[in-house]
Formats: structure tokens, sequence, C-alpha cells
């Protein structure tokens, strides 16, 4: 159990780096942190895989989530799954529009 934000962190940084490979790619969709610049750009630092940002209502700018050193940061993230098909990541799909 976490009693406080550090241990929280720690927490999640281990789980992440337990599951996600340095090779694997991450898609994160959104609200990834409410905190300081330096919190989490060390956050970034100690998390495995190519990360893509989603960004989400509480993320700041494209440019200001990318010099915290996600690999690439977008508004939505469009790619394609074998054997699947399309697949459009979003913060709030509720706010979809197929032009959007």
């Amino acid at each position: 159990m976490c009693t406080d934000i550090e241990s929280h962190d720690r927490a999640i940084i281990e789980a992440w780096r337990a599951t996600v490979g340095p090779d694997d790619e991450v898609i994160h969709c959104g609200d990834f942190a409410l905190s300081n610049r330096e919190r989490m750009a060390a956050i970034v630092a100690q998390l495995t895989g190519h990360i893509t940002l989603v960004l989400g209502n509480h993320d700041r700018t494209l440019s200001a989530m990318l010099d915290l050193g996600f690999e690439t940061v977008a508004k939505r993230h469009d790619f394609t799954v074998p054997g699947v098909g399309r697949v459009i990541a979003r913060h709030a799909p509720s706010a979809f529009t197929p032009d959007d």
C-alpha cells in the first residue's frame, strides 16, 4: 500500500519496468501526470519502451510534453494492428468525430 506520492510513483515505475521491455511500444492515452516539470521528466526517464503520449486534458502543450522525454506526443494516434485493422487512440473517445 502506498502512503505517499513518492512510494506511489516508485510502485508504478517498478510495475511499468517489470511489464514493458525496452523495445515495446506504449501508447499512453493522456493525463500522464499533474506535477512539476522536473518530477515528470525524472519519471519519464525511468520508463522503458517507446512511449507515445496522446495528450489529455491535464497534460501541457505538445512541445512541453516532448521536452519531458516522450518519443512522440500527439492529440490522437492512428495505427494499424495486424489482424485487427485501424485503431485510433484518443484521450476522450466520446469526443471523437471522423474528421478529427
